[in-house]
């Protein structure tokens, strides 16, 4: 089962539902913005098998012209996505769906920019390291219990732990 209240933190174990969640909202998002999206990825905890995770399936877009995104906001609100604009992130457009559960995220974001690579690199390497997603499992459940009802001090609290994945070099 996805869907999460707003404000409310809680992990669940990973569920094997969520690849698939995940290739069906794809085909959705792949009809709705055609040729403007040029690849649709499953990222977050949800994308990393044997992770604890938010039960809301993270969806990165690359696009080429982040300018373009209006050509977009009636299309994804068909598929009931809810534009929130760049919601604190420079470079990056963010849509909600689900009420008054929150099920799917897309971040759309330029394709092969910081944003997007570092979306990528983070997800990879979590699919690389059982002892990384071990360590991060651990870190996201202590966290949802410390800061069940604060999802900006849950997301501020796993910073540390996701720049240091993020600044390891490539192999």
């Amino acid at each position: 089962m996805i869907g999460l209240e707003k404000g409310v933190v809680r992990v669940v174990a990973h569920a094997a539902e969520w690849a698939r969640l995940f290739d069906v909202e794809k085909r959705r998002l792949q009809d709705a913005l055609g040729e403007y999206a040029s690849a649709i990825e499953h990222v977050g905890s949800t994308s990393v098998e044997g992770l604890a995770a938010k039960p809301v399936i993270d969806i990165a877009v690359a696009v080429g012209d982040l300018s373009r995104v209006g050509e977009c906001v009636a299309s994804l609100a068909r598929l009931g996505y809810e534009h929130k604009g760049e919601n604190g992130i420079p470079r990056r457009e963010y849509f909600t769906k689900g009420q008054p559960r929150r099920t799917h995220h897309v971040h759309m974001v330029e394709a092969g920019g910081e944003i997007w690579r570092n979306y990528l690199r983070f997800r990879d390497r979590l699919r690389a390291s059982p002892s990384l997603v071990a360590e991060y499992d651990a870190l996201k459940r202590r966290l949802a219990s410390e800061f069940p009802s604060n999802r900006e001090a849950y997301t501020e609290a796993k910073s540390p732990f996701i720049r240091r994945v993020l600044d390891v070099p490539d192999a």
